[in-house]
């Protein structure tokens, strides 16, 4: 199914297991580029790993890895650009 999400960006909280990193393949799947955020670092790398290796379209495939907190929204915004 083609969403039309190629050079779309997505954030993907709660990314290092469950639901979250499901959708964050998902994302990748369907071509979007995807942070993926984790309160735990360890997980998130392990997470970031899986999903690379298992996104089927290798093209669309990117990740930047981020420690997320809330009150510092601004700032993240910033180093995406």
């Amino acid at each position: 199914m083609d969403l039309k999400l190629q050079n779309k960006t997505a954030i993907v909280t709660g990314a290092s297991e469950g639901v979250g990193k499901v959708i964050a393949l998902s994302l990748a799947n369907e071509g979007c580029n995807v942070i993926i955020c984790s309160r735990d670092k360890t997980k998130l790398i392990k997470a970031t790993n899986e999903i690379k290796k298992n996104c089927k379209n290798k093209k669309y495939c990117s990740y930047k890895l981020h420690e997320l907190s809330i009150s510092k929204y601004h700032a993240m915004c910033n180093w995406y650009k």
